[in-house]
């Protein structure tokens, strides 16, 4: 083994984070769980109540949102450490309401047959 690759092996710095990443890896598994519950609570609610449930909204938004902060940092395109290390992620309810009516009006247009932000590929070229 050459002085560099010995190096790297023996770097607490990566042994640290691959401890770190086992850890993410178990918390993003768990998290999977959490938001099937989501999925099913949010179909049942639209299901009988004809609207999703706001507050759910947002919390699911944040759920996924530090899913993909734990997928950036396992992928090494981060050394920015997700929740508990850092603070959760908040996203604005506004933006959440706001986003879910103009996601509403699309699935509406689509379900009446329209067709929604298509472009023939051979225009393109």
């Amino acid at each position: 083994m050459n002085d560099e690759m010995r190096k790297s092996m023996t770097s607490t710095n990566t042994w640290t984070r691959g401890l770190y990443m086992l850890l993410f890896a178990l918390i993003y598994s768990m998290t999977e769980f959490v938001v099937v519950f989501f999925c099913i609570f949010q179909f049942i609610s639209r299901l009988v109540r004809g609207e999703v449930n706001d507050r759910l909204l947002a919390l699911s938004e944040e759920v996924c949102e530090f899913m993909l902060q734990i997928l950036q940092y396992e992928t090494f395109n981060t050394d920015y450490k997700p929740f508990p290390f850092n603070p959760w992620p908040e996203i604005d309810v506004a933006d959440v309401s706001s986003n879910d009516e103009a996601v509403n009006e699309e699935a509406e247009k689509a379900v009446e047959g329209e067709v929604i932000n298509a472009t023939d590929p051979k225009e393109e070229q």
